[in-house]
């Protein structure tokens, strides 16, 4: 996926709409598949919650591009952030700093396959700060290069896409696992 493509667009949705969606961009071997996470990151709500709904996602994938291979997936998010000076206490949530900075995250993963049928997984992530001054916005990157990260986010809808590859007898298996 192109980053400057995805960072121009998402300047423009900011321009127009103030806000920009929390946004997955899938790319298989068969398609280019955008969803929109509506529902994505409630008040309240935790990672994991996060990752079940994107597990939710990945097996909705599955299910509309059977035989489809995931290359790579891309999730676009507003995120806060916040600096805290050496030996002061932080904020409990950037959210909640009167000092935050609006910040955009593209968060990029690889699915590199490998011998032997498994996958590498590779995950990266491009933070923004988002410059607003009037109608006008910058978005202004906070790393050279994107910054090689581990998280169980977007692994959460490579697992729920594989999910849906199981033959019956494995999913069987599965469910044989949690009969009492």
């Amino acid at each position: 996926m192109n980053i400057s493509a995805i960072v121009q667009h998402a300047k423009e949705s900011l321009l127009v709409h103030g806000s920009h969606w929390p946004t997955l961009l899938v790319e298989s071997d068969t398609a280019s598949t955008i969803f929109i996470l509506d529902g994505f990151g409630q008040p309240n709500g935790t990672t994991l919650d996060k990752q079940k709904y994107l597990f939710r996602v990945g097996v909705q994938f599955g299910a509309d591009h059977k035989g489809s291979e995931v290359k790579q997936v891309c999730l676009i998010t507003e995120a806060w952030a916040s600096t805290v000076k050496h030996g002061e206490q932080p904020i409990s949530a950037p959210s909640l700093d009167p000092n935050r900075r609006e910040m955009l995250m593209i968060v990029v993963l690889d699915v590199m396959p490998t011998p032997g049928g498994k996958s590498h997984l590779k995950q990266a992530v491009h933070v923004y700060e988002m410059l607003r001054a009037g109608t006008s916005l910058d978005l202004l990157a906070q790393n050279k290069e994107a910054e090689e990260i581990e998280s169980m986010m977007l692994p959460s809808f490579v697992a729920g896409w594989a999910s849906t590859k199981l033959s019956e007898g494995q999913l069987q298996d599965i469910v044989a696992r949690f009969e009492g």
